[in-house]
C-alpha cells in the first residue's frame, strides 16, 4: 500500500510503540495504531473519559487517570470472579464513585486491549455520564463513516492536551468509486495544522486507499484566565474535515483547565429572591419557574409542589429569619398606650407669654419669666408610631420548579 504520509508521522509512531504501557500518556495513539477498521473509533471514547475526569481532578495526569481506572477495573473483575461485586467503585481515593456498570463499561473501553467498536457501542449507554459529549458524538460519527468507507484514526497527546493527529483513508464499499473527495477543513479556536491532509484541503483533493495525515497543535497560556466560567490555560478548539461522505469528521480539544470549574448554584424549590424590575418583567419569569409572591395561585402542572396552591403573599412585607417558614407577624404601626403626662419645661432667657400648650392643656395663663418654668398636664390617646425603616421596594419571586 502506498503511504502518502511524510516521515515525521512514521518516526513518531515508531517512538510511541517503545514506551511501556503503564507510563504512557499517549496510550490511545498506540492502541489506535494497532486497531483496524471501526475499532480505531474507540480511541475517541477513551479520550472522552480522560476529558471527563480532568473536570473532576484537574491536576491528575493521563497516566494517573489510566492507572486509577484500570486498577479499579482489575479489582472489579476479581470481585466478579469471587462473586463479591460492590455497588460502587471509587477512583482517586474515593473522590469519584462509579456504579458497577460504569466501571465495567469504561474499563472495557480503556483497559481491554481486545476492545472493539461493537462492544464499546453496547457499553456506551452505561458509560455516557463519564465520557465528554464531544467524544460521544465523534465516536458515533466515526462508526457511521466506516460504513461509507471512510477510515479515521485519531491520536490525542494526552500529557499536555495540546495536540491531535488525524489519519484518513478511504476503502471503497462494493459498487462505490475508488476515491472520496475532501471538500474542505475548518478550524474553530487557536489551532495550527500541518501535514499532507491539511495541504490537500486547499485544492479539494481526493483520498484514496492510502493514509493521509495531519497534526493540529494548540498553544497554551502561561497565566490562567477565565473563559465562560472556567479557569483555563487554553480554550476549546475544534478541527472539522468535510468529505464526500457524511457526517463530517470533527475533533475537539476541550478546555485545558487550570482549576476545577465552579460548582453550579442549584436553588431549591421554594427559594425566594428579590427582583428589581417592573411587574411585567417579574410576571414573565413564570417561564423560568419563578412566580410573583403576591398570593396568586400557581397554574403549572410541572410544579407538583405549588400547582393549585398560592404563592406567599409578601406585598408590603419584609422577610425575617425563623426556625420555620410561613409565620406571619409584625405591623406597619404600633399603638402608643394611653397615658397621663406631666412635663415641665425651663423658660427661655427672655420674656414671653404662653397661652396654649400645642399638645396638652396648660393650667392658666402664665407669664414666661426668666428662669421660671411651665407645667403641662394631659393624656395621650389614640396615637400611633410608624415601625417602617427607610426602604427600597422590590418584587419578591418564589421558585416553584
Amino acid at each position: 500500500m502506498i503511504r502518502a504520509r511524510v516521515s515525521p508521522w512514521v518516526h513518531r509512531a515508531a517512538a510511541i510503540a517503545t514506551v511501556p504501557v503503564r507510563g504512557c500518556v499517549v496510550l490511545l495513539g498506540v492502541m489506535a495504531g494497532v486497531a483496524s477498521g471501526q475499532d480505531a473509533c474507540v480511541s475517541l471514547l477513551q479520550h472522552g473519559i480522560y476529558d471527563h475526569f480532568r473536570e473532576i481532578n484537574v491536576h491528575a495526569s493521563a497516566s494517573e487517570m489510566y492507572s486509577n481506572v484500570c486498577s479499579t477495573y482489575d479489582s472489579y473483575k476479581k470481585d466478579q470472579q469471587s462473586g463479591q461485586v460492590s455497588a460502587q467503585y471509587g477512583l482517586f481515593g474515593g473522590e469519584i464513585q462509579l456504579s458497577r456498570d460504569q466501571i465495567e463499561s469504561i474499563g472495557q473501553t480503556m483497559c481491554n486491549i481486545q476492545r472493539n467498536a461493537a462492544t464499546a457501542s453496547s457499553q456506551l449507554q452505561n458509560a455516557r455520564d463519564v465520557i465528554s459529549a464531544p467524544a460521544v458524538q465523534a465516536f458515533s460519527d466515526c462508526v457511521a463513516l466506516y460504513s461509507d468507507g471512510v477510515r479515521t484514526t485519531t491520536t490525542f497527546r494526552e500529557d499536555d492536551q495540546n495536540e491531535l493527529t488525524i489519519d484518513v483513508r478511504y476503502v471503497a464499499p462494493p459498487g462505490a468509486g475508488p476515491t472520496t473527495k475532501l471538500n474542505g477543513i475548518t478550524i474553530a479556536g487557536d489551532l495550527m495544522c500541518s501535514g499532507p491532509l491539511w495541504n490537500m484541503h486547499a485544492t479539494g483533493g481526493v483520498i484514496g486507499n492510502a493514509d493521509y495525515g495531519m497534526s493540529c497543535v494548540r498553544s497554551s497560556k502561561q497565566t490562567a484566565y477565565m473563559d465562560e466560567g472556567h479557569l483555563v490555560y487554553a480554550s476549546p478548539a475544534t478541527v472539522t474535515l468535510y468529505v464526500s461522505a457524511a457526517p463530517a469528521i470533527s475533533r475537539t480539544l476541550t478546555y485545558k483547565l487550570a482549576g476545577p470549574p465552579p460548582t453550579p448554584l442549584v436553588l431549591p424549590i421554594g427559594t425566594i429572591i428579590a427582583f428589581s424590575g417592573s411587574m411585567v418583567d417579574a410576571e414573565a419569569q413564570v417561564e423560568n419557574g419563578w412566580w410573583v409572591c403576591d398570593g396568586r395561585v400557581v397554574n403549572d402542572v410541572a410544579s407538583p409542589a405549588y400547582n393549585g396552591h398560592s404563592t406567599p403573599n409578601l406585598t408590603d412585607k419584609f422577610l425575617r429569619a425563623a426556625s420555620a417558614a410561613g409565620t406571619l407577624g409584625g405591623a406597619a404601626f404600633f399603638d402608643i398606650p394611653d397615658q397621663q403626662i406631666k412635663v415641665w419645661t425651663d423658660s427661655f432667657d427672655y420674656q414671653h407669654r404662653i397661652t396654649q400648650d400645642p399638645a396638652l392643656t396648660v393650667h392658666g395663663n402664665s407669664p414666661w419669666v426668666n428662669g421660671g418654668s411651665i407645667v403641662s398636664l394631659g393624656t395621650f390617646h389614640g396615637l400611633q408610631a410608624a415601625t417602617i425603616p427607610p426602604y427600597y421596594s422590590v418584587i419578591y419571586l418564589v421558585k416553584v420548579k
